[in-house]
């Protein structure tokens, strides 16, 4: 598929964007046109997408961040309360689009309650998929450990948290996709798991971001059979 992303740092700070990604879309060779952005300044900019991508919806993917409801008096952080209400908004305004939504396990996702409440978001904003992941290995998150050991829950907090979302996500029978990368949706259960060489789009690891690692019911790990064969996996 001949598939474009639109990306940065924040492309919504980039003058001009708009009329990239109108171009873009004026392309009938480009079968997906990706906008990867955390949406704080989305609500400036929603008229004018909305124009953009009129008639042409299927082909437009939407892919954003929020992190938690934690610092609800700060303004536009993927933490705040007033992101949540923005993205609330926009997933209503942007019937019929793809979405996608990407999590970190942070303190604040920890909290059930905020998990759920981000749960139900996705579930009345009609996304294509939330993924949740630990956060990447920066040198700002490395600063942000030393200053909050805390910051990212422990191992056995995720799996816990893990096992009532997947469990309320079976009943709900699979309304979207839930990818939780490196916790294997079936280590919760006793069996019927397994790591398929096929079906990438819901494989329990992507989007994994290379890693290519996951955790087995038993602790085990497996590597990912959709790794390339070059690739070697850190425990």
């Amino acid at each position: 598929a001949r598939c474009l992303k639109l990306t940065g740092g924040e492309p919504l700070t980039k003058k001009g964007i708009m009329d990239l990604l109108s171009f873009a879309l004026d392309q009938p060779f480009y079968e997906e046109v990706e906008l990867l952005t955390n949406c704080s300044l989305m609500p400036e900019y929603l008229e004018e997408l909305r124009k953009i991508i009129r008639g042409k919806e299927k082909r437009f993917h939407l892919h954003t961040s929020i992190d938690g409801l934690s610092n609800i008096g700060s303004k536009n952080t993927k933490f705040s309360l007033e992101h949540f209400e923005n993205l609330k908004k926009l997933f209503v305004s942007l019937s019929g689009v793809k979405i996608s939504v990407n999590s970190m396990w942070t303190k604040s996702l920890s909290d059930e309650s905020v998990l759920i409440k981000l749960y139900k978001l996705m579930l009345r904003g009609n996304i294509t998929r939330w993924t949740i992941s630990f956060p990447y290995l920066v040198s700002d998150l490395k600063k942000t450990i030393k200053k909050k050991p805390d910051y990212i829950p422990d191992y056995k907090t995720v799996i816990n948290l893990s096992k009532k979302l997947i469990t309320l996500h079976q009943k709900l029978n699979f309304p979207f996709q839930l990818s939780i990368p490196h916790i294997f949706k079936h280590e919760m259960f006793d069996k019927g798991y397994s790591v398929s060489d096929e079906g990438f789009e819901n494989h329990p690891c992507f989007p994994c971001h290379g890693s290519y690692l996951i955790v087995g019911p038993k602790g085990e790990i497996m590597e990912c059979l959709l790794a390339p064969p070059a690739t070697n996996t850190n425990i």
